[in-house]
């Protein structure tokens, strides 16, 4: 059983197939509208705090901020050991060259959103 598979089965949720896979108006930030609605409220929000800031003392949040960073690290960390998990034995078995550039390298872990492969690379693999 894989490191994925482990924390898929063993985890205390599930998330929903829209926010797993690409599904075209349902997942997040997948409209125009979504995007620019975004946009709007970050440029709202950091340049709305800016100026209420101005006048008054920083606030002291060490302590938040190594919270999020330790949840960061850690969370950093097993996306790494996930994708070693995946990667290190296809390097091992086919090398370098061809696990990063051989068509047949994309595994359904490997491979998030299908990407179109351009004719070159057809063309070659054949």
């Amino acid at each position: 059983m894989s490191l994925a598979d482990f924390i898929e089965r063993n985890a205390p949720f599930t998330l929903p197939h829209h926010i797993t896979h690409y599904v075209a108006g349902q997942t997040p930030i997948s409209t125009n509208k979504a995007v620019g609605t975004a946009l709007v409220s970050y440029l709202a929000i950091i340049f709305g705090l800016q100026e209420l800031m101005k006048t008054r003392q920083p606030l002291k949040l060490n302590g938040l901020f190594q919270l999020h960073n330790v949840i960061l690290t850690l969370g950093s960390g097993l996306l790494l050991a996930c994708m070693a998990e995946e990667v290190i034995p296809l390097i091992w078995r086919t090398g370098l060259f061809s696990a990063v550039c051989s068509n047949n390298s994309w595994t359904p872990v490997c491979a998030v959103y299908p990407l179109p492969i351009p004719v070159e690379r057809q063309l070659i693999s054949k």
